[in-house]
């Protein structure tokens, strides 16, 4: 909201700051855990620094074809392939143009999810928001997975979470992932029909 007044409700140039914003964050953050994780086991920072500014172009450039693949053969924003936070993104944007800001809402959220951080449960806040505007095909999956982890870690315990509970639920990510990938792959190829 600060950033479509300050680039005069520019709506590409505020997104476009916002990502980069966004981008910058989350590759910080991911270098900061790359250290942590090389300090762990022994690397040297200074040589685990130097190959992450050499390789840190790779990454975008492979997010960006597998989205243009995936929109290519799928589209963005419809029943195969939906995008809530582009479309909470978006019905923000529209109210701050419109000139109907919900700000009762907004304070109300804030203050619910500040209340909802004082739960001593971490990150309860963000899971309710989250849960608030994605759609039931994302939220059930993720409650179960959590259930399947409490059960597991109350009978097994953390060991078994950490050496078979993880892995497999890594295996099922990269899978789906991949699969996903290879379908449009196909699909642009006209090998399948979407």
């Amino acid at each position: 909201m600060i950033l479509l007044y300050l680039t005069g409700k520019q709506v590409p140039l505020t997104i476009l700051l916002g990502a980069t914003v966004g981008v910058a964050i989350s590759g910080a953050a991911d270098m900061m855990q790359d250290l942590k994780t090389g300090h762990l086991v022994g690397g040297i920072p200074s040589r685990q620094q130097k190959v992450e500014l050499l390789t840190a172009w790779i990454g975008p450039i492979i997010a960006l074809t597998v989205v243009g693949l995936i929109w290519k053969a799928y589209g963005i924003g419809n029943e195969t392939v939906p995008a809530p936070q582009a479309m909470a993104l978006k019905s923000m944007v529209d109210a701050i143009l419109g000139g109907n800001v919900p700000v009762d809402k907004f304070i109300a959220g804030g203050i619910l999810g500040f209340a909802l951080s004082m739960s001593g449960i971490p990150g309860l806040g963000v899971l309710v928001g989250l849960s608030m505007y994605l759609p039931m095909l994302y939220i059930l999956p993720y409650g179960l997975g959590c259930i399947v982890h409490e059960v597991a870690k109350r009978k097994k315990g953390n060991e078994f979470i950490t050496e078979k509970v993880l892995p497999v639920a890594a295996g099922l990510m990269v899978g789906e992932a991949a699969m996903t990938l290879l379908f449009a792959v196909l699909t642009v190829m006209g090998v399948l029909h979407p």
